[in-house]
Formats: structure tokens, C-alpha cells, sequence
């Protein structure tokens, strides 16, 4: 597993969201499956990437080190 240096923190709403930010250029979002984290596109695919794009993995809500969303939440909650 990488190390955890990568991963930001930006409030949203108050929460934290995590994500990693890595490289220069055109940007890539990556998206982690179900159980995932952002930490799961590090090593490789990271390293081959961001030679050439900026990369950006979030930890999604409930995810990894961003926190989980409210247990009732307005449609637009995803929106942000």
C-alpha cells in the first residue's frame, strides 16, 4: 500500500474529503470500485500517469479517509 503522505484533505461542507493529487498536465480523474480507497490506483498506474497528466483519485464519501455522508442528505448532496 502507498504511503499516506499522498492523500489531501479539502472540507466540504464541513467534511473532510480525500483525495490524491499527484503530476502535471491534462488532468485524469481515477475512481475507486466498491471497498476501494484512493490509495488503490498508487504504485503503477500512479507512477505511469503522472509523467504525463495530472491525476486526481478522491477517497469517495464513506471511503478511504473521507467522511461518510449524513444519514439524510438533499438530492443536490452528490452535486457537490
Amino acid at each position: 500500500m502507498a504511503p499516506e503522505r499522498y492523500q489531501r484533505t479539502h472540507l466540504v461542507d464541513g467534511q473532510p474529503l480525500a483525495y490524491v493529487d499527484e503530476g502535471a498536465g491534462p488532468p485524469v480523474v481515477l475512481l475507486h470500485g466498491f471497498t476501494g480507497r484512493a490509495v488503490t490506483h498508487m504504485g503503477l498506474l500512479l507512477d505511469v500517469l503522472r509523467d504525463a497528466h495530472r491525476v486526481i483519485a478522491p477517497d469517495l464519501r464513506g471511503y478511504g479517509l473521507s467522511a461518510p455522508p449524513p444519514r439524510t442528505f438533499p438530492p443536490d448532496f452528490y452535486q457537490q
